[in-house]
């Protein structure tokens, strides 16, 4: 495995359900990244959150499992870019 971290800007609009922003945290940190930044804001009923994550691991295993999570309506790599293979 890669040693070095990679940091990701993400983009994330999900629900203001009780519970949703922890859910959303745990997701990261079980999958292994880190979040160095995240800035929260209310938009249309939903939160929108913009966050920098580091990790080793691939981001398009990360991006898949969040867009499972219930709460979630939306989520995007900023810069759009092509996604990574995984392994």
């Amino acid at each position: 495995m890669n040693s070095q971290s990679n940091s990701y800007n993400l983009q994330c609009q999900f629900s203001t359900q009780t519970g949703a922003i922890e859910r959303l945290l745990r997701m990261i940190r079980v999958r292994g990244f880190t979040v160095q930044d995240l800035r929260l804001e209310m938009m249309d009923g939903y939160y929108q959150a913009t966050f920098t994550v580091t990790g080793q691991r691939c981001i398009a295993n990360l991006l898949s499992q969040l867009d499972k999570l219930i709460e979630v309506v939306t989520v995007s790599q900023m810069p759009e870019q092509a996604l990574e293979k995984c392994a």
